[in-house]
């Protein structure tokens, strides 16, 4: 029997829905800041809760939980190339698109749909014009997300890299 069930919580970065199914993460989702929290009786979900607050506490964290990455198989291939950026470090998308002979566009396209951002480190991937987007997007606040997770992990020479302050 199939059980699926969602979270919404509260953290440093703001509101998230995780979403679960049989024991396996399905979807991580940056949520308004007027969505409402709520509660599960599901255990697994209140361990992916329990290792993203221990991650946004401390970055050298290490989470454990069994994710399932829905896409295309070309979408696969880019989240897992992300997946090998190590924490404090960061890329280009013009880096990861040349690696997997495609386009930047395409690169940003992947992570834009990246079912579990910051367990599938999206937020790495920079522009060569500055920060990039975040999650799909440029004016809400989630790129002031991505700066956050950036800074929490130390990711050395940004500021450098990208000739401006994050």
């Amino acid at each position: 029997m199939e059980r699926a069930d969602n979270i919404i919580v509260e953290t440093l970065i703001g509101k998230l829905g995780i979403w679960v199914e049989n024991d396996v993460l399905s979807a991580i989702r940056f949520l308004p800041k007027e969505a409402c929290a709520s509660k599960t009786d599901n255990g697994f979900a209140h361990e992916v809760v329990r290792q993203i607050h221990a991650y946004l506490k401390d970055p050298s964290w290490q989470f454990d939980i069994p994710y399932v990455l829905k896409g295309t198989a070309f979408q696969k291939r880019i989240w897992d190339k992300l997946t090998t950026i190590p924490k404090g470090q960061t890329c280009f998308y013009g880096d990861i698109a040349r690696d997997l002979k495609t386009s930047p566009r395409a690169v940003g396209g992947a992570c834009r749909n990246n079912p579990v951002p910051i367990i599938v480190p999206c937020h790495r991937v920079l522009s060569k014009s500055g920060l990039g987007g975040y999650d799909g997007d440029w004016e809400t606040g989630k790129v002031d997300i991505k700066s956050w997770l950036l800074r929490h992990e130390g990711a050395w020479g940004l500021e450098k890299k990208m000739n401006a302050p994050i």
